[in-house]
């Protein structure tokens, strides 16, 4: 077993702890044996709590409950049925759906080997990553001595699942259908031709990270913005700068909060903003409990996984004014959201640079200090910046969270450009526009090709051509890229590596 002795900071990774080897019962009591590189025992002291970290039969009782026939699934029976020189049907019952198919190829005479009913089973019954499990399995009626090739069994097993998912989507009279109430729409429909001028009201809501994009947000004379900003003092200062300009002020939180950390929260509550972008759930209990009358408007950022209406209509009933479609979602399933949400309720990010991945190991203390924390790293990434290089020479930005987190950021920014009339045509009326490092000038530059481009007084082609960036939507449309079938395979691997 391992344990881990309870020094009341749970928080605190460097707590004594570790496997323990060798357990001797004493007069005293039980003398517990760690590994050579075990835990620190000068910080064990008389009194504390010790608790169990793993235990050996938790993790076989674990394992074997996880290989265990899943439960939850449909039960399916089958019935199977065939004669020599015909073909083999199979009638699949479960959840009171009944359907049947039958093989391509007829079934023959067995040299060897003839079809039993473990083979039925192993083949016909291995329903797994389906609905299904197997249940009874009645081969009463197949002949013996029959042969048919596995290949054949496992194409039927997968006709029956089709056919069975099929009838269980289909509508049946007997049962009510609950419908959202917003007007549905086909999200397989051709989408209207957009007419190139947006409604007066679509906005483009820009999310800056710097002093010199925010000035460049001031210069442009937009309405509101949003500040996500690394450390408290300066957006402070940023959050008096954008009032003094007029604008609404929207503060983002952190990507992660944990037990303790509830302060920044409070932080930014204190400045009053008009908007708080929640990027996790503690945020969202945090906020929407606030009085209404000192409650900012909530806007759900993509990292609440808004994948589907269920999920956005959960969090619009629990709070947030509007929800921010997932990046996992391509174009076409973004539609389909669409079609079964409010539309206006939903932002579509519609540049980015897409946040790669979050760490809590910082790599401007461990590569520009010699401090183990904030309290003794002198806080070098308020002077430097710091980006990971790829093999294709592409720098990825490092950002830092007032949780002294990091975030790396994808170095290419990506752009729905040519997304955006069929969005608002759809009934989106928020795009937000995020930066990372851009300058006062890039910011100014990429901000207003968007706002022209939704004004109609911009083509696609002309807006793409300002931003300068790879046109792709979410985390999927367009990340395939055909290979020249001119080049060697060498060549080729290299190309899907790059």
């Amino acid at each position: 077993m391992g344990v881990v002795f309870d020094s009341g900071a749970p928080e605190d990774t460097r707590e004594p702890g570790g496997p323990v080897y060798e357990v001797e019962r004493t007069a005293d009591g039980w003398t517990l044996a760690f590994g050579r590189t075990g835990p620190d025992l000068r910080a064990v002291t008389p009194g504390m709590r010790v608790w169990i970290t793993g235990d050996p039969r938790a993790q076989s009782a674990g394992d074997a409950a996880a290989a265990a026939v899943p439960h939850g699934r449909c039960v399916a029976d089958l019935v199977v049925s065939g004669r020599v020189d015909e073909l083999m049907r199979v009638r699949l019952r479960a959840a009171d759906i009944d359907v049947e198919a039958a093989t391509d190829a007829v079934l023959g005479h067995a040299e060897r080997e003839p079809i039993d009913a473990a083979l039925l089973e192993a083949k016909l019954g291995a329903f797994g990553g389906t609905p299904l499990r197997l249940g009874r399995l009645d081969a009463s009626t197949l002949d013996a001595g029959l042969h048919l090739p596995v290949s054949a069994l496992k194409q039927l097993r997968r006709a029956l699942v089709a056919a069975w998912e099929d009838e269980l989507a289909a509508p049946r009279p007997d049962v009510t259908t609950w419908r959202p109430p917003v007007r549905q729409r086909d999200p397989e429909a051709t989408a209207p031709e957009p007419t190139g001028v947006a409604p007066p009201d679509v906005a483009v809501e820009p999310l800056v990270r710097t002093d010199e994009q925010l000035d460049a947000v001031i210069a442009l004379a937009l309405p509101s913005v949003t500040l996500d900003w690394m450390e408290m003092v300066g957006l402070q200062h940023a959050v008096a700068r954008a009032r003094r300009a007029g604008l609404q002020v929207g503060i983002a939180t952190t990507r992660v909060q944990k037990p303790g950390e509830e302060g920044y929260d409070r932080r930014v509550e204190k400045l009053a903003p008009d908007r708080v972008l929640v990027r996790h759930w503690g945020a969202l209990v945090h906020f929407a409990g606030m009085a209404h009358a000192d409650r900012p408007a909530l806007d759900g950022d993509f990292s609440l996984n808004v994948t589907n209406s269920e999920t956005a209509r959960w969090l619009l009933d629990a709070g947030l004014a509007t929800v921010t479609a997932a990046h996992d979602l391509d174009v076409r399933q973004l539609s389909a959201l669409l079609a079964a949400t409010n539309p206006s309720s939903v932002v579509v990010v519609a540049h980015h640079h897409i946040a790669t991945f979050h760490t809590e190991h910082c790599v401007y203390a461990a590569h520009l200090s010699h401090g183990r924390d904030f309290r003794t790293c002198g806080r070098p990434c308020e002077t430097h910046r710091i980006a990971l290089r790829d093999t294709r020479g592409v720098d990825h930005p490092v950002i830092v969270d007032v949780g002294c987190r990091n975030t790396v950021f994808n170095g290419e920014a990506q752009s729905g450009a040519g997304q955006i009339a069929s969005l608002v045509e759809r009934g989106v009326r928020r795009l937000r526009v995020e930066f990372v490092w851009e300058t006062a000038e890039e910011t100014m530059r990429v901000l207003s090709a968007y706002r022209d481009l939704v004004a109609g007084t911009i083509t696609v082609d002309g807006a793409r051509a300002r931003v300068a960036a790879v046109e792709r939507f979410g985390v999927t449309d367009g990340t395939m890229r055909v290979l020249d079938p001119g080049v060697g395979k060498q060549a080729a691997r290299h190309q899907l590596r790059s």
